[in-house]
């Protein structure tokens, strides 16, 4: 079985004699593969990534591909309690993978995800579940004395540096391509020698 597309550090094998999993230390993940060769253009295996507070992506293996372009299908809905199941989701590939990006889920709730490329979800189903994050923690560098947003990115005020640092409202991340240098404002407008400190931020 060749592992090369996904476990590049393989550390760890188990198996109940229907599936493997593997642990995989270059992404800290357990990756699940079918243990006895799959005939067929199939669903393979699922495998999530980019996981937030509120949404994540979902990657779709495909085994055998013929060059046929297919539709694969994905539904998710909350593990625990169970939920409905989700209106479907369609990708068109004729390649080996299919990638979903979901997105309005709830903060810290094991999420069930199924994929097939029966649209019935009656054949060939793969599924995989993922807890979305807790609400996420900024990890702010010093100071912070004023915070706006607009829906997507957090600006936190630094008193020391006086600059407008910004984040990403729903992963917690710094984006300091998005960041404002004020200090020349800052000094500009001193009403004396003195090196003032900005204490409150706003924008309309």
């Amino acid at each position: 079985m060749d592992l090369s597309d996904v476990a590049s550090v393989a550390q760890g094998l188990w198996s109940d004699g229907v599936r493997m999993w593997v642990s995989e230390a270059s992404d800290d993940k357990i990756y699940s593969f079918p243990l006895h060769p799959v005939s067929g253009t199939v669903v393979s295996r699922l495998s999530t990534s980019d996981i937030t507070s509120s949404g994540a992506t979902v990657a779709v293996t495909i085994a055998n591909p013929d060059g046929t372009n297919r539709t694969v299908s994905l539904r998710y809905r909350v593990a625990t309690p169970q939920g409905a199941w989700s209106t479907s989701q369609t990708s068109d590939t004729s390649t080996k993978s299919a990638s979903f990006t979901l997105t309005g889920l709830s903060t810290g709730t094991e999420y069930e995800v199924q994929a097939s490329l029966d649209s019935g979800f009656n054949a060939g189903v793969e599924a995989i579940t993922f807890r979305t994050s807790t609400s996420p923690s900024f990890d702010i560098d010093e100071s912070p004395n004023g915070i706006w947003a607009d829906g997507t990115h957090m600006w936190v005020l630094n008193q020391i540096t006086k600059d407008v640092e910004a984040y990403v409202l729903a992963t917690g991340k710094r984006d300091n391509t998005k960041d404002l240098d004020i200090s020349d404002d800052v000094e500009a407008t001193s009403v004396s020698n003195r090196t003032h400190r900005p204490w409150g931020l706003h924008s309309d």
